[in-house]
């Protein structure tokens, strides 16, 4: 029995290990993709296009919102990385760590949602646009709100009220961005299905908003399978289980900002396929106007 138990616990352990060298590993991805993106914002959207490169053209609201969230991306799977060794009812500095990422990352990916689409809720829930201005504005506090929590259980130590208090504001958090995730489901989907035959939907600009709506509903589609696949993993009893199933769900937050990024690529790229061909019309006008112009001074 002690043999047994032994190898139970070896055998959790190197799973635990190679746990954290996923999160690692992710942590290098994000890296990576955040790279990109710097790139593509300095070379393709500003240098390229003839724009001077000044701090207020690369540290718009949109840019600075999704630069924010791959950093706190980054920091939240190497806090992971060591926390996954540390047992899941533990608060330590790196879980601290990885609960105030979680909030940056959360927080980032309302604001670059609610910058992309707020024209389209306008257009399809114009309703519902106070309650979403009221979200974004309260998103900073709730959201926090665990990771101090936390820090004071840090400090402090565990006990039943802080428990309790921490699982609350956890689950507010996650009633906040879930909220946020139904309207913006609710608001792409009709656009998206009624952008077609809708006057007022097809006097807006159209191609760019259906840009958005699509990759939009990706991305909420991921963050809706990371929040469901949380509350699975907390009912999870076996610390190892917990942490095979979170692992799975955190991955899809790297997916969920990928298809930002992509979000993103895909609207400079359409931008720059309408400017040229704009261009291209108005060369032909010329082009076909000028032997008109002869003509007419030989006649």
């Amino acid at each position: 029995m002690p043999n047994a138990t032994l190898l139970i616990t070896e055998s959790s352990s190197l799973t635990l290990h190679i746990l954290s060298d996923i999160y690692v590993f992710l942590a290098a991805v994000s890296l990576f993709v955040l790279f990109y993106l710097v790139k593509f914002i300095i070379i393709d959207e500003t240098l390229s296009q003839g724009v001077k490169l000044t701090s207020r053209a690369i540290f718009n609201k949109f840019n600075t919102a999704i630069s924010g969230g791959g950093l706190f991306l980054m920091g939240y799977y190497a806090f992971e990385a060591v926390a996954v060794l540390q047992g899941r009812s533990i608060t330590t500095a790196y879980s601290l760590g990885a609960h105030a990422c979680l909030a940056g990352i959360q927080f980032c990916y309302m604001c670059y949602t609610w910058l992309r689409g707020e024209a389209i809720f306008d257009i399809t829930n114009p309703r519902l646009l106070p309650f979403l201005r009221i979200m974004i504005r309260v998103s900073p506090l709730v959201l926090l709100t665990p990771s101090i929590v936390a820090l004071i259980i840090l400090l402090r130590g565990p006990s039943e009220t802080l428990t309790l208090v921490s699982n609350v504001t956890f689950a507010t958090s996650a009633f906040l961005v879930s909220s946020f995730d139904g309207v913006v489901c609710m608001s792409f989907s009709i656009y998206l299905r009624k952008s077609d035959t809708t006057t007022e939907l097809l006097q807006a600009d159209n191609s760019r908003f259906r840009i958005t709506c699509f990759y939009g509903l990706v991305t909420t589609s991921f963050e809706v399978v990371t929040i469901f696949g949380t509350l699975f993993a907390v009912t999870r009893a076996s610390n190892l289980e917990y942490q095979i199933v979170m692992v799975a769900v955190r991955a899809f937050l790297m997916c969920g900002y990928g298809s930002l990024v992509l979000l993103k690529v895909a609207l400079h790229r359409q931008k720059v396929a309408r400017a040229t061909l704009t261009l291209q019309g108005t060369q032909n006008s010329r082009f076909s106007s000028t032997p008109r112009t002869k003509s007419s001074q030989l006649g």
